[in-house]
């Protein structure tokens, strides 16, 4: 991106730390970015878990790019990434993909 500041979200899920994620968002927004080189971008790579349509539309305002993490097929994506009651979270995933893909002009 040249040089432009990527402020990036990562590492765990940064999606459990939606309202941190918002208030750093929202303070960087208010900042006068002017003496910088270049645009600010956002981005986030999650899990998809907790993707819901009003956080996509909160992140396709501010223009995110989004990653999201999938391990491959259903199988082999179950096998690191479970929830709590060891079930798999292949689906939920596929849900989040669903969401952004079905987007006009998806963030991806």
């Amino acid at each position: 991106m040249g040089d432009a500041l990527d402020l990036s979200f990562l590492g765990g899920e940064p999606l459990l730390e939606w309202d941190l994620l918002r208030r750093c968002v929202e303070w960087m927004e208010e900042q006068d970015v002017s003496a910088l080189p270049g645009p600010v971008y956002f981005s986030v790579t999650i899990n998809g878990v907790l993707f819901s349509p009003d956080r996509l539309d909160w992140m396709a305002r501010r223009d995110f790019l989004v990653g999201l993490s999938v391990d491959g097929s259903p199988a082999m994506h179950n096998i690191d990434r479970r929830f709590p009651d060891d079930s798999g979270s292949h689906t939920a995933v596929a849900r989040a993909l669903e969401l952004l893909c079905n987007r006009p002009n998806p963030p991806l």
